[in-house]
């Protein structure tokens, strides 16, 4: 986990020059750049970004989830990611990149923000491949594409019609659980509808695999499903949780104690008229009075 860190420079969570780096299982949250790259930042290399959290970046310049940066033979892969509910300050709120071929698969770029391209930007003599991604509720809008670029983009959810063998528009219906936001409605699963995204994706869910610590992973291994039912047959669009997730352990509630709560606010500390919160709870569900 990065999380919290500030750059002057590029890249408030990671920097990268040159390295063909491997990010596995990451999670790149809350992090913030004056340069470009709030989450992170790469100049040169074939990095691997795999199934990685980056969410709630801000960068100053380009590139609020993720900057990419080299050129035209350097083909980074970023693949299953959740990049969502990042900002740039110029272009590319999800992720930006220039001057190279990167390949995106399976992730979902969502409720990212930033002046123009707010899900994906692609700048410079870059011709990337993006596959089984859904683009999704990024304001002002999800895609922008310099004359120079050359994108290939299909079996995709993106709003607007947007050209492209087997992309789509419509409502992904993500549904929360405790593990994660963008899980897909399933009926299987126990819910109402049927995400549009479900078998909707490139390739049986067992060929779209990647290798990554010396190892292949394939969609087969990962679920887009509450009941961590793995995906089967046909890929999903977006990213795939893990089937072995655990909920977090509430933390226990306070016990309710008959002699009531009792305020120690000293003199010694506190001066007539400061301004205290005070969270009560309710021991009695039959005998609920106001609290201000």
């Amino acid at each position: 986990v990065i999380e919290s860190c500030w750059s002057d420079g590029n890249g408030g969570g990671i920097s990268l020059f040159g390295s063909n780096s491997e990010l596995f299982n990451c999670k790149v949250t809350g992090n913030s750049s004056n340069g470009s790259g709030g989450g992170i930042h790469t100049y040169l290399g074939n990095i691997k970004i795999v199934s990685c959290e980056i969410s709630q970046n801000i960068s100053s310049n380009n590139g609020g989830g993720i900057f990419l940066l080299g050129e035209q033979y350097h083909t980074p892969n970023v693949w299953n990611c959740l990049i969502d509910r990042n900002t740039a300050g110029y272009t590319g709120g999800g992720i930006a990149f220039y001057t190279m071929h990167p390949r995106i698969t399976n992730c979902t770029i969502a409720g990212n923000q930033a002046s123009t391209g707010a899900g994906i930007s692609m700048n410079g003599y870059s011709n990337p491949i993006i596959t089984n991604c859904i683009i999704w509720a990024n304001s002002p809008d999800s895609l922008y594409e310099e004359p120079t670029t050359n994108p290939d983009i299909t079996y995709c959810l993106i709003p607007g019609d947007y050209p492209g063998l087997y992309n789509i528009d419509a409502d992904p219906l993500f549904y929360s659980s405790d593990l994660g936001e963008y899980y897909l409605s399933n009926k299987e699963a126990g819910q109402n509808r049927f995400s549009p995204c479900i078998n909707s994706g490139w390739k049986p869910s067992n060929h779209v695999c990647i290798e990554i610590n010396w190892e292949q992973l394939c969609l087969a291994d990962l679920t887009t499903r509450t009941d961590h039912v793995p995906d089967l047959i046909q890929s999903d669009m977006g990213y795939h949780y893990p089937t072995d997730q655990v909920a977090p352990t509430p933390t226990p509630g306070p016990v309710c104690d008959p002699a009531g709560v009792e305020l120690n606010m000293p003199a010694s500390y506190y001066q007539p008229g400061d301004l205290c919160y005070l969270k009560a709870m309710v021991c009695n569900p039959w005998y609920s009075p106001w609290y201000d």
